[in-house]
């Protein structure tokens, strides 16, 4: 007898069990200011705030602003530092706060920034080094989602090009933030010599071996054997706008065409020129 109503039942037990209650999306670690997660100089995400509860105290700029959630920055420098969300999927407000999770203070508070940046939010606060400070980002319209944020000291993150400067599949790549106290990295791939790397004005680019496309495009100011560098930037306002050119470039002990004819060559990388912003 229960055998058989268990298969009478069966039908409706299975279509409750999937047409039920939707399920709930997970809460992102973030979502406390205990939780925060760290941004750096730079480009930070993307996250997702999907599944992001509202915190207890209101936005000051917008008392609607919900699901929000938290990031920490602990300043590398003494001065004005901007924190931005435009580009994100969705229509964020953001707080910044002074103090511990326990006892915040809020510094500046941020909707709509308008123009390019359109509903996404920006806000730009006078820091102290070694100090913490945390960002919160909510929603102001619409649902939670994909979001990044932009941290910078001057509004800007600087720029990577290349000068078409390589030959034989040695390969030049920069990743990082060229900004005040931003980090970046260069690194020389394809090398199985010996491998150099410099750093200079950008130059050319000046072909150096005729018939090839093996070419200078970087001063030869400060070279080293190495197939990587990494450098943080110091907190100067005064680098802004300069630009320094970076290649590399590997040394085999065989003939080859750059140059033609000698018991060695050297193979050349592209050349980073880097826009410090």
């Amino acid at each position: 007898m229960l055998l058989a109503s268990l298969r009478l039942w069966a039908p409706a037990l299975f279509a409750l069990a999937v047409c039920g209650a939707p399920l709930s999306a997970q809460t992102p670690t973030n979502d406390e200011c205990a939780g925060a997660t760290a941004l750096a100089i730079g480009v930070n995400g993307p996250f997702d705030s999907t599944g992001a509860t509202t915190s207890a105290s209101s936005f000051t700029c917008n008392p609607s602003g919900a699901e929000d959630v938290w990031h920490s920055y602990t300043s590398i420098c003494t001065g004005q530092v901007s924190f931005e969300t435009c580009g994100s999927s969705i229509d964020t407000v953001i707080e910044l706060y002074d103090g511990s999770c326990a006892a915040l203070t809020s510094l500046a508070c941020s909707d709509d920034a308008g123009g390019a940046c359109g509903l996404a939010s920006r806000l730009r606060v006078r820091l102290t080094q070694g100090v913490t400070y945390y960002l919160r980002v909510g929603i102001a319209t619409g649902l939670p989602g994909s979001y990044g944020v932009i941290v910078s000291h001057s509004g800007s993150v600087g720029s990577f090009s290349t000068l078409a400067t390589g030959c034989d599949g040695v390969s030049m790549t920069a990743s990082g933030a060229p900004t005040v106290a931003g980090t970046i990295r260069y690194d020389l791939s394809g090398s199985t010599g010996v491998p150099f790397l410099w750093f200079g004005l950008p130059v050319g680019p000046v072909v150096i071996c005729p018939g090839t496309t093996c070419a200078l495009g970087a001063e030869i100011g400060v070279a080293g054997s190495s197939t990587n560098f990494q450098v943080t930037l110091p907190c100067d306002p005064t680098i802004l706008g300069g630009v320094i050119a970076v290649q590399g470039a590997d040394l085999q002990m065989t003939t080859g065409s750059c140059p033609a004819g000698e018991s060695f060559h050297f193979r050349f990388s592209d050349t980073i020129v880097t826009q410090i912003g």
